[in-house]
């Protein structure tokens, strides 16, 4: 089943996950330490401006699609969603799961009035095949370097 949740009343059950999920895939794990400003999330989540979409079997969460929803200045007549982050358990990952979650969270962001949808990847662990699946377009690279203390 998926669904949007309140983030408040699946976060516990996610944070396993968030853990796995940020040895799996950061790339400054040896300089910054997982640490999520739940506070601020809940805010974005309280304004309309987060949307989290949870994949569950059997009542159990096995995944997450968590987008944050914001007006783009270039384009002012438009709201933007930005994936923040999109896990599944990797003991159902190649099962459709994700591209449901992406798909359904495409109709909610929709029915929100958003007009852009956009989805980052970690180089380490690529999904191109899914978001092109998924009719997205590869729009843009990042580049990043570590310049902290």
């Amino acid at each position: 089943m998926i669904r949007v949740e309140k983030l408040k009343d699946c976060l516990e059950e996610m944070k396993p996950y968030l853990r796995k999920h940020y040895e799996e895939v950061f790339l400054y794990k040896e300089k910054i330490e997982l640490n999520p400003d739940y506070d601020s999330y809940y805010k974005y989540e309280e304004e309309g401006l987060l949307n989290t979409v949870i994949a569950r079997e059997d009542g159990k969460l096995v995944g997450y699609f968590l987008s944050f929803i914001f007006k783009n200045p270039h384009y002012k007549d438009h709201y933007y969603a930005a994936n923040d982050i999109i896990y599944v358990d990797p003991l159902i990952r190649n099962t459709g799961i994700a591209y449901k979650m992406i798909e359904f969270a495409e109709k909610e962001l929709k029915a929100k009035g958003v007009s852009v949808m956009s989805i980052n990847m970690k180089v380490a662990m690529p999904f191109e095949g899914l978001c092109k699946e998924a009719g997205m377009d590869k729009a843009e690279y990042v580049y990043s370097k570590y310049i902290g203390k």
